[in-house]
């Protein structure tokens, strides 16, 4: 039981301290130019790859929509029958 109390005692101190380590500080630090385009280089990737991902994530269910209807329309013109618009 002892090594429970000791860990109740200790757990008030270890909660204080894991917060000042999350607090934001004045960071006294330097990020150079080439650091600084490369940061915005990756997130301009970043976010051309989602957006290239949603657009085609949308175009592809439209596209084959359109090649379904274009070829039941050619299957009615090849049998004959006249094409719905």
């Amino acid at each position: 039981m002892s090594t429970l109390n000791a860990i109740r005692r200790a757990l008030p101190g270890l909660a204080a301290l894991t917060l000042a380590a999350c607090l934001p500080s004045t960071a006294s630090a330097y990020v150079g130019p080439g650091a600084g385009l490369t940061l915005i280089g990756s997130i301009l990737a970043i976010g051309a790859a989602v957006l290239i991902m949603v657009v085609g994530l949308v175009a592809f269910p439209i596209r084959m929509m359109m090649k379904a209807s274009r070829n039941r329309k050619a299957s009615k013109a090849q049998s004959g029958e006249t094409p719905e618009s």
